[in-house]
């Protein structure tokens, strides 16, 4: 399971509310689960706030549980 899936679940919180609140489109959200997309610096800092995450945690959590990039731009 995606660590973005995991905070979603804990959360109770669907990928469609996610989107909405960090104004990440819906479509994005989905390909990060299903680790389609990297993400920028930025995207990771507004879900991570959305979720109540600390950022580092966020990106710690996303880097070790999928092979995915975060982007720095």
């Amino acid at each position: 399971m995606s660590y973005l899936k995991k905070l979603l679940e804990e959360r109770n919180m669907t990928q469609k509310e996610l989107a909405i609140r960090s104004g990440v489109s819906a479509s994005s959200i989905y390909k990060y689960i299903r680790g389609c997309n990297s993400m920028t610096c930025y995207t990771a800092y507004n879900l991570a706030m959305v979720l109540g995450v600390d950022l580092g945690e966020f990106v710690k959590g996303v880097l070790n549980n999928e092979w995915r990039r975060i982007w720095i731009l």
